[in-house]
């Protein structure tokens, strides 16, 4: 069996909480576009679905690293996509931020 370097494992680990931190960012979203009757987001699921496509492709560059030959350029894509992914999902929910901050100052 194939040692896999510390290094490797590490990186792996790093792209499964990028799932998780996504995963739970946009379950907040879903809430609260869910509660305004999908107003907020109507194309919601489209961008989940992107989700869904970045995850699968997180997971599979977790398990190259396991194995030991992940690529460090498809991970870092990955994660960019992802961020990219989740600020226009976030760019929907804006005017509800800002009401809730003026409402709550």
């Amino acid at each position: 069996m194939q040692s896999v370097p510390q290094n490797s494992s590490f990186r792996a680990a790093v792209l499964e909480s990028e799932i998780d931190y996504y995963r739970n960012k946009m379950r907040n979203l879903e809430g609260l576009n869910r509660r305004c009757g999908g107003a907020i987001c109507p194309n919601f699921s489209e961008y989940v679905l992107q989700f869904v496509r970045l995850f699968d492709g997180m997971r599979l560059c977790a398990d190259d690293y396991r194995r030991g030959f992940g690529d460090p350029t498809r991970a870092r894509m990955l994660i960019t996509e992802s961020t990219i992914l989740y600020s226009r999902v976030e760019q929907h929910f804006q005017p509800i931020f800002r009401w809730a901050r003026y409402d709550n100052s």
